[in-house]
């Protein structure tokens, strides 16, 4: 397969907005048509040999170097998920290869059996934490790791009632003195509506451990989001259009 991989390079085709940001903080950048055209054959190579299909037509995409996977890229797509909405999937790009992300966990640990590299780097551990608790869903979404109550208030619905506890609790992943083997954190986690703070351990080999949780503030804060399998379909909440054009903040 050839290497598709975006590195250093900006598409400069006219495409629909996207209709919400990132799944995580970071340098995006816009994947040219060409390479996408060219995913999008390799995509159809596959399928003939019984691969899950990437979908199409792909309208954009948009890639984040990842540098707890060196020379792999997360990569977003828009596409059509129905006749009347757009929706946004996920997917892994490495040297010779994509990997589709479905909300579950093997692609990922698959992933991070080969290409993984988390020691020495404090940023990777923090990038690497960021992406997994985006990528993995439970039954109520994502575990949005959230950094920036002003990005809060400006991605999702708050209800005044919240509004004092995401401006008192939310803030920069915490790197906390614990003993033990592995990696710790303390972030601020939105999940299904509810706020808490988690306190999570990831080891050497990926896993990732919630260890424990406080509640902050339960189902007053609202996701307008759909995710199914592969999509994340936003319903555009208020906001959308700024943070897709900024491209470096984070749903």
């Amino acid at each position: 397969m050839p290497d598709f991989r975006p590195v250093h390079t900006v598409g400069a085709g006219i495409a629909p907005e996207w209709p919400c940001g990132p799944q995580m903080k970071g340098r995006w950048q816009d994947v040219p048509p060409t390479v996408i055209a060219a995913l999008q054959s390799q995509s159809a190579r596959d399928e003939d040999r019984g691969a899950a299909p990437l979908p199409s037509p792909i309208l954009r995409m948009r890639a984040l170097a990842l540098i707890f996977y060196p020379g792999w890229f997360l990569v977003e797509g828009l596409a059509p998920y129905s006749t009347d909405r757009l929706g946004v999937f996920a997917m892994l790009l490495g040297p010779n290869e994509y990997v589709l992300l479905n909300g579950t966990s093997p692609a990922i640990h698959m992933t991070s059996h080969r290409a993984l590299d988390l020691d020495g780097q404090t940023r990777r551990v923090d990038q690497y934490l960021r992406f997994f608790s985006g990528a993995v869903r439970g039954e109520a979404g994502p575990f949005w790791i959230v950094e920036d109550p002003v990005e809060v208030e400006r991605d999702f619905s708050v209800s005044d009632k919240a509004r004092p506890a995401v401006h008192e609790t939310v803030a920069p992943i915490r790197r906390p003195r614990r003993k033990g083997v592995g990696y710790w954190r303390v972030a601020t986690v939105l999940y299904g509506g509810s706020l808490f703070t988690a306190t999570f351990r990831i080891d050497r080999t990926g896993m990732v451990e919630m260890v424990d949780d406080t509640p902050v503030s339960q189902d007053t804060i609202a996701d307008p989001t759909t995710y199914d399998g592969c999509w994340r379909v936003p319903k555009t909440p208020a906001g959308a259009k700024s943070r897709a054009n900024q491209g470096s903040t984070r749903h």
